[in-house]
């Protein structure tokens, strides 16, 4: 038998409508699962029904904190691009 043939063969009977189906369904629930979690969240956070961790009391830290860690977080991400920028161009020449 062909090895090209075997291929297609074993494409064609391992996968199929149910596969697809249940992929689709299984997209579904997942994403509908995150869905309905965060609006939950923030109705009972609406609520006060939550634990006091989740209310904060000095709005003026946590920011800044917050934002000082996103700029450290985009330099490295630039360092590393840098890094692989050089290495490329070093492999080339």
């Amino acid at each position: 038998m062909n090895n090209s043939l075997f291929f297609f063969l074993w494409c064609f009977y391992t996968g199929g409508p149910e596969v697809a189906a249940s992929l689709i369904l299984g997209t579904f629930f997942i994403s509908l699962f995150l869905i309905l979690s965060v609006a939950s969240f923030f109705y009972l956070k609406r609520a006060n029904k939550l634990p006091n961790v989740f209310y904060r009391r000095n709005k003026g830290k946590i920011p800044v904190i917050v934002y000082l860690i996103s700029k450290v977080l985009a330099f490295a991400q630039f360092l590393n691009f840098l890094n692989f920028v050089l290495n490329f161009f070093m492999s080339v020449f």
